[in-house]
């Protein structure tokens, strides 16, 4: 064996070494030859006639002077790794395991590629250089998803400032992200634009920039702005507005801190199917956290027929030249815990009659004008420094509601209700009612007296008084007692309204005399206004009627047996809520309807009448409470 199986070569023995001047025999000379021969061909020959049979250990020694490998199983120089992991494809050869159980094996570029930053495509983030390329770059490169609607890739910025000369068009739902806390001083990445520049339009797939596409493309609705600052300077504004982001679609903010535009910090303007700047459709859109300081418009902006169920929630609107917030919208929008102050026009409005906005804890700063909160929209609780103009009807706050009131007859009117909702300090006003034309009327509790007063500035009574035009509802319907002079309507002493299901809110008055006209129910009652000896303190209704003569006994109708529909020549006199008798035919009737001349009754008649004569049912009063002569 010439090797030891440890490196080291023995030569062959007998006969070696060899003695000088001995004879050395042929067996141990050609021993010795057939053991080099076995040693030379267990060696490595340097021109690889000879493959190696088992590993080499190195003993901590380099192999040197390698050649770049080209086949799988080829040794791998340090540079040749070198260069491979660092070329654009480097990243394929690592491979990469999330830990847990079920995890999927890929590769570390697969990983990385889930998200992009800009600094990938070349941005630099020094305030100087324009990153508007390489932005968009980022932003196109890569998209997923086919038709309207598809997506790109979550597009990181890293801290720094980026100086953006354009307007960021997105037509695909990406996610725009940063490291921001939506206040001025986090470590946010700022984006900042020219003078008058818009910064940010979100797009819907039929808008770019101000108008409609002739065939519509792709969308970036669902797109996400997130943790950035987002910086403008006053100048003229561009053809979009100069706002710092611009909603044609639906999209979500958070945390964002805009600052310095020309026009609305967020500007959000959509209408389906209007062609133009307006056209879009950002229902749903959702903003949270951050704020917006010192725009030439509003913080925030809405308006549109489909800028509608928006939420905004902890979003700070101040400084501006504008409203802090100004809600436009057509349905409107919820807003929880936003704040205003400073706002050079106030802190909140809404003016669109239709929209329903709802502002619940949010507050407003003193040195403002007041929100102006246009019902039915309203305002819930919060902290209002700023106030609120007489045009806020809606407004919960603190121990009271206030709301806008309707007659009872149906017609819309601008009086004002306000409720008490607890202890409001030393007040004992518990509602508070004013009308257009300036009357107000407080329920409020009678110190000292232990009853409830309707007071206004003419002085107070006990519950209840209301003018002689004031309507009641009957059964359904509006009684109109204003015929009667000096009409008062009192509830019951202990202060409810007498009535019931059947026959509605019963009348407390005073008069001189009996009723002669309008229409009474069985109960009410009239107080004498001028009671003498041996007369009666009033007079109570004890059969329903209506008093007086309709149209001068002119009026006929006709009616079919088993309907209540009554078809009459005329319908001059006649009411809602009147009782009628028609010749011919048994019993009394009660209006519930009038459309033309045809007078639809609560009940079926009991017989078929032609052209016979209509009249009321008179009221029967009689006398009560005598007084000694």
């Amino acid at each position: 064996m010439p090797f030891n199986g440890s490196g080291s070569f023995s030569p062959y023995t007998p006969g070696n070494p060899a003695v000088s001047g001995t004879t050395i025999s042929s067996t141990a000379f050609n021993n010795t030859v057939t053991d080099f021969a076995a040693g030379l061909s267990n060696a490595m020959t340097r021109d690889g006639q000879s493959p190696a049979t088992a590993n080499i250990p190195m003993g901590g020694k380099k192999i040197t002077g390698l050649g770049d490998g080209s086949a799988a199983t080829d040794a791998a120089t340090v540079g040749q790794t070198a260069t491979a992991l660092a070329a654009s494809s480097g990243s394929s050869l690592v491979g990469y395991l999330p830990s847990g159980t079920g995890a999927v094996v890929s590769t570390v570029q697969t990983k990385l590629r889930e998200s992009v930053s800009v600094k990938d495509f070349g941005a630099v983030g020094d305030g100087v250089t324009d990153d508007y390329a390489a932005i968009m770059a980022a932003i196109n490169s890569a998209a997923y998803g086919t038709g309207y609607y598809i997506s790109a890739p979550a597009v990181y910025f890293p801290p720094g400032t980026y100086k953006v000369n354009t307007t960021i068009q997105l037509k695909k739902a990406v996610r725009l992200y940063g490291d921001g806390s939506g206040l001025p001083y986090s470590n946010a990445p700022i984006l900042k634009f020219p003078a008058g520049t818009t910064g940010i339009i979100v797009h819907r797939y039929n808008t770019i920039g101000i108008t409609v596409e002739g065939s519509p493309t792709t969308a970036g609705d669902g797109s996400i702005i997130e943790g950035l600052n987002i910086m403008g300077t006053t100048g003229t504004a561009d053809s979009y507005g100069g706002h710092g982001i611009y909603l044609r679609a639906r999209a979500k903010i958070a945390d964002c801190y805009l600052q310095g535009f020309k026009g609305n910090g967020i500007h959000i303007v959509a209408n389906a199917g209007a062609g133009g700047i307006s056209e879009g459709n950002a229902n749903n859109f959702y903003i949270s956290g951050g704020a917006s300081y010192l725009h030439g418009g509003h913080g925030l902006y809405v308006d549109g027929a489909d800028a509608n169920a928006g939420t905004v929630i902890s979003f700070d609107c101040s400084s501006n030249t504008g409203w802090g917030i100004y809600d436009s919208s057509f349905l409107g929008n919820s807003y929880v815990g936003c704040h205003t102050a400073g706002n050079t026009l106030g802190a909140y409005k809404t003016d669109d009659a239709n929209a329903q906005c709802v502002f619940s804890g949010c507050y407003s700063e003193g040195g403002q004008p007041a929100s102006s909160i246009l019902p039915p929209s309203i305002s819930i609780g919060g902290l209002h420094g700023a106030g609120f103009a007489s045009t806020s009807k809606g407004v919960l706050s603190g121990s009271s509601i206030g709301f806008r009131a309707n007659y009872l007859a149906g017609a819309s009117s601008d009086a004002s209700l306000s409720v008490a909702l607890g202890a409001g300090g030393t007040s004992t006003e518990a509602m508070n009612i004013t009308t257009s034309g300036g009357m107000t009327w407080r329920l409020q509790y009678a110190a000292g007296r232990a009853y409830w007063d309707w007071a206004n500035s003419g002085g107070s009574e006990h519950l209840t008084h209301y003018d002689a035009n004031t309507v009641t509802f009957s059964n359904g319907y509006a009684r109109d007692l204003s015929g009667a002079a000096n009409v008062y309507m009192r509830p019951a002493p202990a202060g409810l309204p007498l009535g019931y299901v059947d026959k509605g809110m019963l009348a407390r008055i005073t008069l001189s005399s009996v009723p002669t006209s309008e229409t009474w129910l069985q109960g009410d009652i009239v107080y004498n206004s001028l009671p003498a000896a041996s007369g009666s303190i009033g007079w109570v209704c004890t059969t329903a009627g209506t008093l007086g003569t309709l149209n001068g006994g002119a009026t006929t109708g006709s009616i079919t047996s088993g309907t209540p529909t009554l078809t009459v020549s005329s319908n001059t006199g006649l009411k809602v809520g009147q009782y009628i008798t028609i010749a011919t035919v048994s019993g009394i009737y009660k209006i519930s309807a009038i459309v033309g001349t045809t007078v639809t009754l609560t009940t079926n008649a009991s017989s078929t009448a032609v052209s016979q004569a209509v009249a009321f049912s008179n009221a029967v009063f009689k006398t009560f409470g005598a007084i000694s002569a």
